[in-house]
Parts: C-alpha cells; structure tokens; sequence
C-alpha cells in the first residue's frame, strides 16, 4: 500500500482550521500505513507439521518443503505466524533464526609441509600407518572451501550451496567469516603432499555444504536443508563449526534424524566464556570445547554440561582462501625461526635490526637508539594502535609485541587502520620475547601474504574431532554412531576433574588411543615404546 500527504496547500489558501484538518488527516493516514505495514511484512518462519497437514493450507505464501522433518519454511506476517500455528495438523511455528560462525579470526611455511600441533595432540600421525580416513565421507557445513586450494583440492568430492542454490560451494573471497570453512577443510584433510599442512584425516572424502551468505548469519532452514542433505548423501560425519543463542526444535529434530542415521555431527560450542550454543547443545550434538597449547581451557571457550570433549582450538594453522592469509616470523643471527602473528594492516615485507626494550609502548618509552631498528614493547600499556603511531614517530622498522597471557601464545590484534605509515608490527609469545630480549642481536622479522593462517576459537577444536571420528570409522565401519562417541570417550585423555566435568566434558580426543580399542590387534606401538622394547 502507498499512501501520501499532497504537498503545496500553505496558510493564505486554506484556513486555520482546514488546516489543522488536513494535517491531522495525513498524521492519520502516516499512522495507518505504518500499521498495514507492519502487519504485512513477512519474515521466514518454520512450520513443523503433522503427517496430516494439507500444503494448501499455506496459500500462495511463499514456502518449501524439507525432505527429511516434517516441515516447511515460510514466509509470514507475525500475525499469520499465530494464525497457522493454530492450524490442523500444525505442531508447531518457530522463527527460522540466524547461526554464527565460532571462529576468532586472525612458523613460516616455505617449501617444506608442517603439521600443525593441533594434529600432533590428538595423536593422529601415529593412526596414518593403519588410515588416513580413506573412505570416509566428511561433510562441512559452513561457508564454502576454496575449491581451488592445493592442499584441498584431492579431498573434494562435491557438495552444495543453499545460499546460490547451486552445486559450487564455493566460499566468497569478501565478507564477514573469510577463510572459515577453508581453515575447517585443512584441520580435518588438509594434503599430505610434502607442502602447506596436513589435516588429522588426510585421506577422508570431503563435501562441502554452504550455508552462509558473504556476511551476516545463516538462516537455520538452510542449516536444515544441510544436514537432509548429509542425511541423504549418506555422510559418515559432519563439522557444524557455527552456533546461535536461540534453540529450533525443527533443527533439533533434524540433527535428531542425522543421528538416528548414524550420521556424527560435531559442532563448536561457541568463543564468549560463557554457556554451550546450539546446535552443540543438542543431544544428538557431539559438543566441542577449546584447549590451548598448555592443554588448559582457552580464554574464551564455552563451557557447559552439553560439552562432550575438547580439542585444539588456539593458534592453530591450517589452510586459508589462496592469498588471503597473512603470516609472520622471527629470524635469529643463528637461523632459529619463530614463530610470530601479524597484526591487522601491518605492514608486509622484511625489516631487520637490533631488538631494543620500549616498555608499555607510550612515548617516553622508545629510545633514540630504536631508530631503524626493532621497537620490543609488552602487551600491557599503551593499546595497540598507540603502540604503533608511537613506534612510527621513534622511527622503528618494526614493532614487536609480547603477550604476556598465561597460555603463552602470540595475540590477535589489529593497528585499527589501513595506514602506509604503519612497520612491520607482530605479535609473540611470552617465550619467544624472551628468547628476542637475552640474545640481543640483530633479528630479521618477515610478515607476508599465504595460503595459510594460524587462527583461534572453538571452530578450530571441532574438526579435530571430525577428524579423529573420521579415522575411527576408516578402522571400524561397522560401528554406529553412538559407538564412536563412546569410543572417543572412552579413550580420551582426561583433563581437568576426574571423568567428564563441565569445562573438558570427557577430555581431550585421542586418535591413537581410540585407534587402539577399536583394532587393538592392528595397531602398531607408537614409535617410543617401539624402541623401548626392542632395547634401542
């Protein structure tokens, strides 16, 4: 409905009173189009239904069908939303909410491949003599892979985007998650092929399902949509690397389904410190918490009876949309490299010189000696970008910045703008500034464009868990769903209490251990008890 005021009436052509008349008509009129307006507008909903529910009675209302729960998406007014809920054969009306990715975006890869330590903690190298998951079908819901990236490229075997609606999910190279479902792809397959990284599962079969658009959140009857399709494809196990505040009982069902179907979904448990987001809060849901290189709980990971085991989740490399990735390093005079983060909108390039103490990184604290060399600040003080301008005025052809947290990794920062201006300025760990600081010699810093990223948050525990299902139904197909759980319980490495708490849930997954019960008479000793029993 459109609805105006005419314009052009003024005092010497109408009386006071007409006037007043007209002016309180066109408030009116104002007043009903905003009601109309409201009571029309239309926002997609799901309609959980009866096996008895007539599609007619949804009208000319814009809908689908989902294949796998009974139910639909549709768009209604929020009065049309009470109406049908009302309605012969309706269960239920819900909001179709949005879901978030968990992730907390962010050595020097050379020629050489690197395994991340996150694939070394959950002992998975040691199950690769025995499989690298061949055979297993890995499904991603997220926001799409790189299809093109080379140490993914062997893994895919197809997937779909419920964003385009297309069979090309691939992820948009712009927008709010870059790089998400490309950093859960290299986790769980990145190649073993002598470069890059290489996945806790290098030889699964992956598929991709893309549920989010460039930016914002995904609508939950897209997540819906995934995971029917994961249902029909016949997908072993899937990563749901994305949560939400709101519970969807639709959502709940189909995820109950995909369970029933043995199909494993493990899902990140979310990155506020706070309680577990669906869908790992689910039942059918495996939940996964964050660990750091110390093997505490990260910062920043939920917590929650819902939580079923936890995984690496802080600093941890893997693969990133092709040149959308930055990384840096620290070379000592000797060669020793270490590893270092760039900052967001540091500069790119090289810079070498004398490493010199500046304090907290406000003015007073440079001196005239950190001219062309490099500005060693703590992370306490001044904040990052006062750091920067401070280090630019002192001349500096670097800054490098020492966090001091307890979990003794390098930081993620940003300089706040895009500024010519900025150094070279990274961030290090507690140790490695103190390895920088005690040798006080000349140190060569690089920060440069990669195809891989290190990166925080939950996302990057749960597709270590994917991933060491993954090898276990390689060894054990014949094993359901709720079987592997109960493997990977089983066998888990306990942190925390004793036996599963509400931070570690059952602890940490342990590939090799899990391997072991579930072929004992196949499994190799891992390599120290090896030489330990053959006296070398």
């Amino acid at each position: 409905m459109r609805l105006a005021c005419r314009e052009g009436f003024s005092a010497p052509q109408l009386s006071n009173r007409r006037m007043r008349k007209r002016i309180v008509v066109c408030v009116a009129l104002i007043l009903i189009a905003a009601v109309v307006h409201a009571e029309t507008t239309r926002r997609k909903y799901l309609v959980a239904t009866e096996r008895s529910f007539r599609e007619e009675t949804l009208g000319t209302r814009t809908h689908a069908r989902f294949t796998g729960v009974d139910g639909y998406t549709v768009e209604l007014s929020d009065e049309e939303a009470k109406v049908l809920a009302a309605a012969k054969g309706v269960r239920y009306v819900e909001p179709d909410v949005e879901r978030f990715v968990s992730a907390m975006p962010a050595p020097h890869l050379d020629a050489s491949q690197m395994t991340p330590w996150g694939v070394t903690a959950v002992a998975a190298p040691p199950v690769w003599p025995l499989t690298r998951g061949e055979g297993v079908r890995v499904g991603i819901i997220d926001t799409g892979i790189d299809l093109s990236h080379p140490d993914l490229r062997a893994a895919y075997r197809g997937g779909y985007d419920f964003v385009h609606n297309d069979a090309v999910p691939e992820e948009e190279a712009e927008g709010g998650a870059t790089g998400h479902g490309t950093r859960m792809a290299g986790v769980i397959a990145g190649a073993d092929n002598g470069f890059g990284v290489v996945g806790a599962a290098p030889g699964v079969s992956l598929y991709v399902l893309k549920i989010f658009p460039k930016t914002g959140g995904a609508a939950t009857s897209n997540v819906i949509r995934a995971v029917e399709w994961a249902i029909a494809q016949k997908l072993d196990v899937v990563n749901c690397s994305f949560g939400g505040d709101t519970p969807s009982k639709l959502e709940e069902e189909a995820y109950a389904r995909a369970r029933r179907a043995n199909v494993l979904v493990i899902a990140a448990v979310g990155n506020d410190a706070s309680w577990v987001r669906y869908p790992a809060a689910y039942p059918s849901v495996v939940g996964v918490g964050a660990v750091d290189r110390t093997l505490g709980i990260a910062s920043f990971s939920n917590t929650g009876s819902e939580v079923d085991f936890v995984a690496p989740g802080a600093d941890v490399m893997s693969t990133m949309i092709s040149g959308g990735g930055r990384i840096g390093t620290i070379t000592l005079d000797d060669g020793t490299s270490l590893p270092a983060h760039p900052f967001l909108y540091s500069k790119s390039g090289p810079a070498a010189g004398i490493p010199f103490d500046c304090a907290s990184g406000y003015a007073g604290d440079f001196p005239p000696a950190t001219a062309q060399n490099v500005a060693v600040v703590q992370r306490a003080g001044a904040s990052i970008p006062v750091k920067a301008t401070n280090a630019v005025a002192a001349q500096a052809a670097a800054l490098v910045v020492i966090n001091s947290a307890p979990d003794d990794m390098p930081m993620r920062g940003s300089l706040g703008s895009d500024d010519p201006r900025w150094p070279v300025a990274v961030s290090v760990s507690r140790q490695t500034g103190q390895i920088i600081g005690q040798r006080g010699s000349r140190v060569l810093l690089d920060s440069y464009v990669s195809d891989y990223e290190a990166a925080d948050g939950a996302s990057m525990a749960a597709p270590h868990v994917a991933a060491v299902a993954a090898l276990v139904r390689a060894l054990r197909p014949d094993l359901s769903a709720d079987e592997v759980v109960a493997l990977l319980a089983a066998t888990a490495t306990d942190l925390g209490d004793a036996g599963r708490d509400f931070v570690y849930g059952y602890g940490l997954v342990n590939a090799y251990a899990a391997a072991a019960a579930a072929v004992p008479a196949r499994m190799p000793l891992p390599v120290r008890e090896r030489r330990r029993s053959t006296g070398h």
